[in-house]
Order: C-alpha cells, then sequence, then structure tokens
C-alpha cells in the first residue's frame, strides 16, 4: 500500500470508532462497565480523537516511511478494528482494537517527531 492509502486506512477505522462511542450499542455496553473501564473508554476515545486531528494534520512526507516500515502491523490491526466495529455489541473488542491502532500510529508519530498519545 502506499502510505497515503495507510493513512487514510487508519483515519476511516479511527472515525468509525468515533463515530460508534455515540450508538446505542456503545452506550448499552458502557452501562455494563465498571468505573474504571469507562474511564478507559473515556482515554479512548479522546486518543481517538487526538490520533484523527493529527493525522489530518500532518504532512504525509513526514511520516510515510514510518507508516511504511509498519505497514503490515497497521494493516493487521486496523483489519481488526474493522473487523470488530462491524459488531459493535463487542464494544470491549472495539476498545482493545482502537488501543492497538493507536499504539502503531503513537510509534509511527513518534518516530515522525509529531507525538500522539497511545
Amino acid at each position: 500500500m502506499a502510505p497515503f492509502e495507510i493513512r487514510d486506512a487508519c483515519l476511516k477505522q479511527l472515525r468509525a470508532v468515533r463515530n460508534g462511542f455515540f450508538k446505542s450499542e456503545a452506550a448499552a455496553a458502557l452501562d455494563k462497565m465498571t468505573e474504571k473501564e469507562k474511564e478507559a473508554a473515556g482515554r479512548t476515545l479522546v486518543h481517538v480523537n487526538i490520533a484523527i486531528r493529527k493525522l489530518e494534520n500532518v504532512q504525509l512526507a513526514q511520516i510515510a516511511d514510518q507508516l511504511k516500515s509498519l505497514e503490515n502491523d497497521l494493516v493487521s490491526a486496523v483489519g481488526k478494528l474493522e473487523k470488530a466495529l462491524n459488531n459493535l455489541r463487542k464494544f470491549k473488542q472495539v476498545l482493545d482494537s482502537a488501543s492497538g491502532v493507536l499504539k502503531l500510529l503513537a510509534k509511527v508519530a513518534t518516530l515522525a517527531g509529531v507525538p500522539i498519545p497511545a
């Protein structure tokens, strides 16, 4: 994949996660979570929003090499996230998958000098 395709695939899934937080399935899942799990879910949503903003604003040239070097891991992580999003009832799996993508993007961003939280 070209670097822009990797970035765009990540953005697409991260936006889907953000939008998924506001669906009734997510609300029902959040109601069943402990306070600690709810706080972790909130942090994940904040980190997803930051990652989206940074990926939208970063110059592709700044992160192209890092995206390519982690391409296989990112494609795999984004694929897992996409599968999890197909069944929002498994909200915890969506959160875990989103965290996996965020960790890889944080690695890309750190290597490129544009840190984002994971």
